[in-house]
């Protein structure tokens, strides 16, 4: 990451590339491969979102190194609002706290 914000306009080097972007791919495919572990789930966004980071691997050393974060930004934006849309995250039940909070002594 360092060499695309010291060089934007460069692409990277094929190394960097791969580190960027695999390591995107591998972060969201490992959480994929562990929630199917642990919870027998498999996130549907996080299976796109690992294939679309691997798809960037090879362009990223043919465009600018911008281009390649801009690009990896993007995924993990619409893997965030696919998972809030799609309702991962319950609203949490609030009820009213009658009295003195549990944490605050009395004087």
């Amino acid at each position: 990451m360092q060499a695309a914000v010291a060089h934007p306009g460069e692409p990277l080097a094929p190394l960097s590339g791969l580190a960027l972007a695999g390591g995107l791919a591998l972060f969201y495919l490992g959480e994929l491969a562990y929630r199917w572990r642990d919870h027998h789930r498999l996130m549907v966004d996080r299976l796109v979102a690992g294939a679309a980071a691997a798809a960037v691997i090879p362009i990223a050393d043919r465009v600018p190194a911008v281009a390649t974060l801009g690009v990896l930004l993007l995924i993990g934006a619409l893997r965030v609002a696919w998972e809030i849309r799609s309702g991962v995250f319950p609203r949490p039940a609030v009820r009213p706290v009658r009295g003195r909070p549990s944490w605050t002594r009395s004087r």
